[in-house]
């Protein structure tokens, strides 16, 4: 009871932080994206020298530049990363119910994917945000893939304890 009663709570608070970061404007969220990015081409920099990068250098109008292309990357990794997260806890939740593993995963999944679209839903009432199916399915892919590997985990678990 007490593992239900946890995991129950990570949900609700790591939906929050999800929410938190929706709600961040667009100037906002778009500031904090580019200051990591800055930080990551930095490094990725040091690591690989300048000449490594300078075909992505140009600042051409309609053409991204290396910071350009590391942010959007970044945007959507983080997209990726929040719903793997909230997919993981979902399904620990929703299979500590004595369900079949198939029936788990329905529910847990589509719980991940009513919360992107209510996410995406959300940042059309922000200022400067839209909300995008595309976000949609990479967030619901972010929770299909942390649950798979969750299964995965807890498969290997059981056989071991088997042995």
């Amino acid at each position: 009871m007490k593992r239900k009663i946890a995991l129950l709570i990570a949900i609700i608070l790591w939906s929050g932080v999800i929410f938190m970061f929706s709600a961040q404007s667009a100037e906002k969220s778009k500031a904090l994206s580019k200051n990591l990015a800055e930080k990551v081409v930095s490094g990725a920099k040091k690591i690989f020298g300048d000449d490594f990068f300078a075909a992505h250098e140009y600042e051409d109008e309609g053409s991204e530049n290396l910071l350009g292309i590391v942010t959007h990357y970044l945007r959507k990794t983080a997209h990726f990363f929040l719903f793997f997260v909230l997919g993981i806890f979902c399904y620990l939740f929703i299979s500590d119910f004595e369900l079949t593993q198939k029936k788990a995963i329905v529910f847990a999944l589509f719980y991940c994917f009513l919360y992107a679209v209510s996410d995406e839903v959300h940042q059309l009432f922000v200022p400067g945000r839209a909300g995008m199916v595309r976000d949609v399915l990479l967030d619901t892919c972010g929770s299909l893939t942390g649950m798979s590997i969750c299964m995965y985990i807890k498969k290997k678990v059981k056989n071991k304890e088997r042995e």
